[in-house]
């Protein structure tokens, strides 16, 4: 779903809701917003290593006595660790550059990169906004070197 209609919909979804005056300029707004225009990525990037993962497992760990809550965290939730950083990683690089659902719900200290890059763009300044740019560019290479970190390191400890 395009970020403009989650922004709208949120938009008027808090001017609606009793109360939603308090929340529709702040960070929660925000969060929630970009979560929601998330949620189809990473279930995209999750799915497929869910689906790897047999019956047998949980099978075989109600067999050695476990309940739901152990099956789930000391079996399913390492065995996707993998597929929940990648799809980090994968949202991470779209909501960095996403603007549009902060377009209507970000208040004056609750701005995203997006809207200040807009915001420096029409005021002229683009010297400012190539500088953001390049550090929204040198943020993501972190995080991306960082995952890959992570993902090496996980992969040389299962292997050792």
């Amino acid at each position: 779903m395009p970020g403009l209609i989650i922004g709208i919909g949120f938009f008027w979804a808090f001017a609606w809701m009793p109360g939603g005056d308090a929340v529709r300029g702040t960070l929660l707004a925000l969060v929630i917003a970009f979560g929601v225009r998330a949620l189809p990525s990473a279930y995209g990037a999750i799915s497929p290593a869910t689906m790897q993962l047999g019956s047998e497992l949980d099978n075989a760990a109600r067999v050695a006595g476990a309940d739901w809550w152990r099956t789930v965290s000391r079996i399913l939730l390492r065995l996707l660790v993998p597929a929940m950083l990648a799809s980090f990683l994968l949202i991470w690089t779209q909501m960095i550059r996403e603007y549009a659902p902060a377009m209507f719900l970000a208040g004056a200290e609750s701005q995203v990169i997006g809207t200040t890059a807009i915001d420096l763009w029409t005021q002229g300044e683009t010297g400012s906004v190539a500088a953001l740019a390049t550090l929204q560019i040198a943020v993501t290479a972190v995080v991306a070197g960082l995952a890959g970190l992570l993902l090496k390191g996980r992969k040389e400890k299962n292997h050792a």
